[in-house]
């Protein structure tokens, strides 16, 4: 019995991890629990020995086991710097470079831009799990790993893509995907909005066309008030620069009808050189009221033409 009972403990004593195990087992655990990752598939436990190492071995499995996996760091970040361009650095895998006013959200693995105005440039390091989105009135827009720039303004939400790959889901139901080079533009998908586009197409001298498409689509969604007033007007305007009278006239007398004040001596005098041509009973009641206003400046041969 003795001689059985010295084997046991020949044995026990061979198997003893030495302190250097137990030490490298010890930053093992600390590595894993910092890591903040998964263990690796197929990972299995070294095996275990009699002794201290068992009891060392196992608390500190379990103290492991125990604790909650950490979670990716909170984000929170305002930019506002409508003239000059920043970069901050987000997290070591995002890096955006902007200008305007925006508000970053979420945490480091789903990262969440509201951007207000300006424009936006993120460059995202790619298969890491990053699931950020990028949204405008306009648009949301959804990237995995890339570089692509996101602005917004009078004309909507433009998108580009520099390097890789992103998802763009515009608020008026198109949606868009797009590579290397490639550019989209999500329309403002409110009337107010879409008149605001046509403005910003007018002061930048687009084509008529685009201009006249614009303010249709402002008086389509529903455009009231001030606005629809403003949307004929710029449409008159631009149907006058098509050489497209007839549509200018009758955006004229929809203007007046509405009872706007601010461009109706504008409108007034369109109305009464377009009518001119019908004869002086047409023109009359257009003039009649710029001279009451005393706007009648170009349009003297025209009066005293309808005077006799």
């Amino acid at each position: 019995m003795d001689q059985y009972n010295n084997a046991l403990k020949q044995y026990a004593a061979d198997t003893e991890p030495s302190p250097e195990a137990l030490d490298r087992y010890d930053r093992l655990m600390r590595a894993r629990v910092q890591a903040a990752r998964e263990p690796a598939p197929g990972w299995s436990l070294p095996q275990l020995t009699l002794g201290g190492g068992l009891i060392a071995a196992a608390a500190g499995l379990l103290l492991w086991a125990a604790m909650p996996p950490p979670q990716p760091a909170a984000l929170a970040m305002a930019i506002n710097s409508p003239a000059a361009e920043v970069t901050r650095t987000v997290t070591e895998d995002i890096e955006l470079v902007a200008t305007g006013t925006g508000t970053m959200s979420g945490d480091a693995k789903a990262p969440r831009y509201a951007l207000t105005s300006g424009k936006v440039k993120f460059s995202v390091t790619p298969e890491q799990g990053i699931d950020l989105r990028v949204t405008t009135p306009e648009a949301e827009v959804r990237v995995l790993g890339t570089v692509f720039e996101v602005e917004t303004g009078r004309l909507g939400t433009t998108v580009s893509v520099e390097r890789g790959k992103v998802g763009v889901r515009c608020t008026d139901g198109t949606e868009h995907t797009l590579t290397k080079d490639e550019t989209a533009t999500c329309l403002p998908s409110t009337a107010s909005g879409m008149l605001i586009r046509a403005g910003a197409l007018k002061d930048g001298r687009a084509e008529p066309a685009a201009v006249i498409q614009a303010t249709s689509q402002a008086l389509e969604m529903g455009a009231a008030g001030d606005d629809r007033a403003e949307a004929l007007a710029l449409r008159m305007q631009a149907h006058v620069q098509a050489g497209q009278n007839d549509a200018a006239l009758a955006d004229a007398r929809a203007y007046l009808e509405t009872g706007a004040e601010q461009r109706r001596a504008t409108v007034l005098n369109v109305a009464a050189r377009l009518s001119a041509p019908q004869g002086c009973d047409a023109a009359r009641p257009f003039l009649d009221e710029l001279v009451a206003l005393e706007k009648t400046e170009g349009l003297e041969p025209l009066i005293e033409a309808c005077a006799e």
